[in-house]
């Protein structure tokens, strides 16, 4: 036999702030209720009210919340917070006997009768009759007043409501993402908005709440046609839900919506709702509210945080201090004397000076949910200028969630303990950054479209294709041509429509603005742990893995084709580390050179076997590379270098310059053999003629070459105020590999640049710049001497200078170029980006 549903004698009885009271002149808030007005009972006689207790719900007795029709066709009318021990009766027992009341919380754990639990704000009055056994009706239930009899079985009851209660979809929808929807509008008497499950559109259930307490519930059924307008679904997401007696007007609400299943606020939740007087009037039924009280004094409430609260007061026409009581979400939480001395205060003439408040909070708020602070005077509950302010939910994980956890970690007392409480973070930590890593591929949406796709027939819009760059170090505009080429051929990649992403391998740490500013995702700490953990976490969500320089290509490709099988795999050589340390060594007589370049030349001879497509910025060793690694695919790719401003007189500039970044041993050499071997030649014939060294990363053998005529000039900004100086540019470069960037940048500006033959490699220079090729020290001296005196000359090879930049370093060769490699079309770009002037 089942065990009756019995609770023992009913205790303390009553119904929650808000709750409608059936009167003569219809429903009135039981707040609005005072001893003497006059109530109907159950059975339609009319009764007075003796008197009315008012108490704050405790942990011991939150409110039980009996859901509109739960037990009958508008019984109740609207959602009922009752006391746990306030008694109803049945409304299919006709006799409406107070020995048949049940127990409200009898009834809990049923679907439409829900026992609420740290709430805040709940407050119950109960309505004191003569006789003991009024019956009065609120929200059309019949409560008894009686507080001294004993329970009924409420098993019959039980039965009732459960056959009647609706089998929701979130009962079966344990499991299910979180919907997404928005809180358009939220009043005292309703609340307005949307929300929808996006895997199936299935309803989605909505609780509403009011100062942290549930006060109606509801579905997103509703048809809108500018949801249907705007794709979401058919259109049957919105919701309009009612709210229980309405709210008080005289008092301010935070409403928040959110979903039933997941307890996920909708967008735009929570929504403040601000006192209005005027209001009260026009709800209908309802006795208007008392009078606001005048003003008593001055004051304002100037900050309130989770753990400050800071104000200051003044009674008008008396000496004593004010007295100034604290509401958090409509509780009292303290009172405060306010007589702190404030210096704005005297500095402005008001009073004493001595009307200031500040209370540090022992118990810092709950940074889970919002707050509204209030602060009014003791004596008259005027609220302070200022007053209420809203502290919104941490958005985020601030200081005061961090505080959280780690309180909760200094508590810890035993190995076992912290054991667990390690492994906990660390799952946490792997789930937050596969989290991370799912939504910057947008891993659901790229296996949605692949799934479409296999549907024949299905025309689906294929997502934005996505490259992993890859790199030893962030690029840094300005500092080397490496830096300049990747910035660049990013660049390209977002005008062919790709969306790109960077992980640097040494530098996981480092946060570039540069990259920001294009709109590069960058993987990095403390996401990702480095390279390997970003091909991890994002296996088969790249469509294009691009590694620059030999480092990255060596070290990762392999891993890359194991994560991303069906990406092209790009190698941007930057220049060939092994034709430059063979160069060198031959230059400087070092056979350990020699070693080091051919284990380099078996590095980047396999990285290039397993790349699919490689690319080089020089002619000569995209050559090089097909006759050395046959069969492989070589691209010659340059980077876009931009045309310079107009340059001021020939006449107003003098002297030349050497451009270099100095941590790169041929350019180190460069600066060495000009200053030391060529420069003294050119000042016999043109004496004090100035050069000037300019770049990045100069070190004490650069320091050491300064001198009278050699001016040095570190980490340029911006090269335009270098060139505004300058007749002449050299690259003196003695070996090397590669195209040179400073060459390019100074034709590009319209200085011409004297150069070795080996800087010249690869450039493939038309007829009228050939000219500025000279083979060593005597042949570049008398070069730079008859070019610096010469402004005809000078000019004519500007303008051949710039022409060539033109044709081959634009961003229509870049993208004609990359699309090439990675086999893409510039005409299947989907959103190009503007090229800069």
């Amino acid at each position: 036999m089942t065990e009756p549903f019995l609770s023992g004698r009913i205790t303390r009885i009553g119904v929650c702030f808000g709750t409608a009271i059936l009167t003569p002149r219809g429903g009135v808030a039981c707040e609005r209720l005072v001893p003497g007005d006059v109530v109907l009972t159950a059975s339609g006689e009319e009764v007075r009210i003796d008197a009315i207790e008012t108490w704050d719900a405790t942990d011991e007795n939150w409110p039980i919340l009996i859901c509109a029709h739960a037990l009958a066709e508008g019984v109740p009318a609207a959602d009922l917070f009752l006391a746990p021990d306030t008694a109803l009766l049945d409304p299919q027992d006709a006799s409406l006997s107070p020995t048949a009341a049940i127990a409200a919380h009898a009834l809990s754990g049923l679907p439409t009768v829900i026992a609420s639990h740290g709430g805040q704000g709940a407050s119950y009055r109960a309505l004191r009759f003569g006789n003991p056994g009024v019956t009065y009706l609120a929200e059309g239930l019949a409560l008894c007043a009686d507080s001294g009899q004993r329970a009924a079985d409420a098993t019959a009851l039980r039965t009732m409501i459960d056959a009647r209660a609706p089998f929701s979809a979130g009962q079966v929808r344990r499991e299910s993402p979180q919907p997404v929807g928005h809180l358009d509008e939220a009043g005292r008497e309703h609340v307005r908005g949307w929300a929808r499950w996006e895997s199936d559109g299935a309803a989605v259930g909505i609780r509403v709440a009011c100062n942290g307490m549930t006060l109606a519930h509801g579905e997103a059924t509703a048809f809108r046609p500018d949801l249907a307008a705007c794709g979401l679904g058919d259109g049957h997401s919105g919701f309009t839900i009612a709210l229980p007696a309405g709210l008080d007007p005289a008092r301010h609400h935070l409403i928040q919506a959110c979903c039933d299943l997941t307890g996920t606020d909708l967008a735009g939740s929570p929504w403040f709702v601000p006192r209005d007087a005027q209001a009260a009037s026009l709800l209908p039924a309802r006795q208007a509210a008392d009078p606001l009280p005048d003003d008593p004094g001055q004051g304002h409430l100037d900050q309130a945080e989770r753990g400050r609260i800071r104000g200051w007061a003044r009674l008008r026409d008396r000496d004593e201090p004010a007295v100034i009581l604290i509401h958090v979400d409509g509780r009292p939480i303290g009172r405060v004397v306010a007589n702190g001395f404030r210096a704005d205060l005297m500095h402005a003439g008001i009073g004493s000076a001595r009307h200031g408040f500040d209370i540090e909070l022992a118990s810092p708020l709950s940074p889970l949910r919002a707050h509204l602070v209030e602060a009014v005077f003791a004596d008259t509950g005027t609220a302070l200028p200022g007053s209420p302010i809203r502290i919104p939910k941490a958005s985020g994980f601030d200081a005061a969630l961090a505080a959280i956890l780690e309180a909760a970690l200094d508590a810890l007392d035993d190995e076992s303990a912290r054991n667990a409480a390690l492994a906990w973070l660390n799952n946490a930590q792997e789930r937050l950054r596969q989290e991370i890593a799912d939504v910057q591929t947008d891993r659901e949406t790229r296996a949605r479209s692949r799934r479409r796709r296999r549907t024949r027939g299905a025309v689906v819009e294929p997502p934005r294709p996505r490259v992993l760059v890859i790199d030893e170090c962030v690029p840094v505009p300005g500092r080397d041509a490496g830096s300049q080429a990747l910035l660049s051929h990013i660049r390209s990649l977002q005008r062919l429509g790709h969306d790109v992403g960077f992980v640097a391998a040494t530098e996981t740490a480092i946060e570039s603005e540069v990259l920001r500013d294009l709109g590069v995702t960058q993987y990095r700490e403390p996401v990702y742990r480095g390279v390997e953990d970003v091909l991890r976490r994002h296996a088969n969500g790249m469509e294009v893995v691009y590694s620059h320089r030999m480092y990255a290509a060596s070290a990762y490709l392999t891993l890359a084709r194991r994560a991303m099988p069906r990406a092209r795999l790009i190698f941007s050589v930057a220049d060939l580390h092994h034709l430059r340390l063979d160069r060198q060594a031959a230059v400087e007589g070092r056979p350990e050179l020699r070693a080091a370049a051919r284990r380099a030349r078996l590095e980047e001879c396999t990285a290039i076997w397993q790349a699919h497509a490689t690319l080089t910025h020089s002619s000569h060793e995209a050559a090089y590379l097909r006759r050395t690694v046959p069969g492989a695919r070589i691209e010659d790719v340059p980077w876009e270098v931009p045309l310079g401003a107009a340059l001021p007189d020939w006449n107003d500039r003098t002297g030349i310059a050497f451009l270099g970044h100095y941590a790169h041993e041929p350019n180190m050499d460069a600066a060495e053999w000009l200053v030391r071997s060529i420069m003294p030649q050119v000042w016999r014939a043109a004496p004090r003629l100035r050069c000037v060294l300019a770049g990045s990363a100069m070190n004490a053998r650069v320091r050491a070459l300064a001198g009278p005529d050699v001016v040095l000039m570190a980490d340029v900004p911006d090269l335009a105020d270098l060139w505004r100086s300058t007749r002449l540019s050299v690259a003196p470069l003695r070996y090397g590999a590669g195209v040179k960037g400073k060459i390019i940048e100074s034709f590009a500006a319209g200085i011409p640049c004297v150069m070795t033959p080996e800087g010249a490699e690869g450039l493939d220079l038309p007829a009228p710049l050939r000219m500025l090729v000279a083979d060593g020290a005597d042949a570049l001296a008398e070069r730079i001497v008859a070019l610096h005196g010469d402004a005809v000359a000078c000019a004519e090879l500007a303008v051949a200078a710039r022409e060539y930049v033109t044709s081959r370093f634009s961003a229509d060769a870049v993208d004609a170029a990359l699309a090439r490699a990675i086999r893409l079309a510039p005409a299947r770009a989907t959103t190009p980006m503007d090229r800069p002037a």
